[in-house]
């Protein structure tokens, strides 16, 4: 992502009301700010074992987790409200939006549990 783009993101995030969009106005809202988004170079410097997504900056992170958000199913009024939308910088110096790369999976269960429930 170019210095441009991401200073012109950076006042974005930074408007009153940004965190009160829902996931589809950011997402559309993204769309006009940086219309060819993603490029194939705004990939992540690293992902980690947890599945976060590490990036140079912060409004690349944050750029990458509503382009993320809006192609998986969530609420229609789901917001940018929220811990899960809280950035993250790491000791490298590299940032992540933690909460939004957790992925949802169950709970689970042992090699005993399993042979229990098998018979």
């Amino acid at each position: 992502m170019t210095p441009g783009a991401i200073s012109m993101l950076d006042r974005w995030a930074k408007s009153p009301g940004f965190r009160d969009l829902t996931i589809d106005e950011a997402a559309e809202q993204l769309e006009q700010l940086v219309p060819q988004y993603p490029h194939p170079a705004d990939q992540p410097v690293e992902i980690c074992v947890n599945g976060y997504r590490w990036f140079g900056s912060e409004m690349e992170a944050v750029a990458d987790a509503i382009h993320r958000a809006a192609r998986r199913p969530h609420g229609a009024d789901e917001t940018l409200a929220g811990p899960d939308w809280n950035s993250d910088i790491s000791y490298a110096g590299l940032w992540a939006l933690p909460g939004r790369c957790k992925r949802v999976s169950r709970v689970p269960v042992d090699c005993v549990e399993q042979a229990r429930l098998a018979q």
